[in-house]
Formats: structure tokens, C-alpha cells, sequence
């Protein structure tokens, strides 16, 4: 098996994209990142990280790879991409550090309206649980 040569460049840059609800007390962050995917240590301590910066529980943390090809390669371990590897934690806490929920405001019609209700769905959607398989597969 022959080694592919290294890709230079950037077509488009990597992005985690992040979303921050809170409901009362509770607040949950998603992450979805330009990644193949995500070792397990790196999103324990991205979220680590993160729930020191913000306070967030660390339960209330989700790292969501979108399994992008055009990634770079996360290896199980050794050198390769260590570099790049290793600020994968630091980069992802700063995405929910970053969200602001007090910045956000819905409007229709130019009145703002309450989003406590809306914030409650979308933490209740994504704090429960889901099979890992479709319903319709067996």
C-alpha cells in the first residue's frame, strides 16, 4: 500500500459551527464540525474545556462531525496531523465560548418575542435520547 502525498493548500476553509440554547438554569452547546471525525479524548477535553470557560455541564456538550472527506486525517494515534491534532480542543471550546445567548433576539414583524418556549423545545429535542439505527432498519 502506498503512502498518498501531503495536500497543501485550502480550498475552503474548516468550520465548527455552533449552536447554544439555554432554558432556566440549563444550557446545552452543539458543535458540528468540518471533520472525518472526532476521536473521543479530543471531544472530552474540548468539552471540558468549554464547560470550564462557560460553565456549561460537562453533559451538555455534543460534538458532531459532519464526516467531511476533505478533512484532515484524525488518526486513533500517533504523529500524523499531531500538530493540527492537538488545538482541536483549545478551537472547538472557543466556538461555545464565543456564542453569546444574550446576543440573540427573534423578532416578527419587528416585535420581539419571548424565546424561552422555543429555547425549552430545542433543548428537549436535543437532550433526548435517539437510536444509533433508523427505525426502518433491522
Amino acid at each position: 500500500r502506498s503512502a498518498s502525498p501531503p495536500h497543501v493548500g485550502t480550498d475552503d476553509p474548516l468550520r465548527a459551527r455552533t449552536l447554544v440554547v439555554q432554558n432556566g438554569g440549563r444550557t446545552m452547546a452543539v458543535v458540528g464540525l468540518d471533520l472525518v471525525k472526532i476521536r473521543l479524548d479530543l471531544a472530552d477535553a474540548a468539552i471540558a474545556e468549554a464547560s470550564k470557560r462557560t460553565g456549561i455541564d460537562r453533559d451538555a456538550g455534543m460534538i458532531c462531525p459532519s464526516h467531511n472527506h476533505s478533512s484532515p486525517f484524525i488518526p486513533m494515534g500517533g504523529p500524523n496531523n499531531k500538530d493540527y491534532i492537538d488545538t482541536l480542543p483549545g478551537l472547538i471550546a472557543d466556538s461555545i465560548d464565543h456564542v453569546r445567548i444574550d446576543q440573540l433576539l427573534l423578532g416578527f414583524r419587528g416585535k420581539p418575542k419571548d424565546l424561552s418556549q422555543i429555547a425549552a423545545t430545542l433543548v428537549a429535542a436535543l437532550a433526548a435520547p435517539a437510536p444509533l439505527r433508523p427505525r426502518h432498519c433491522r
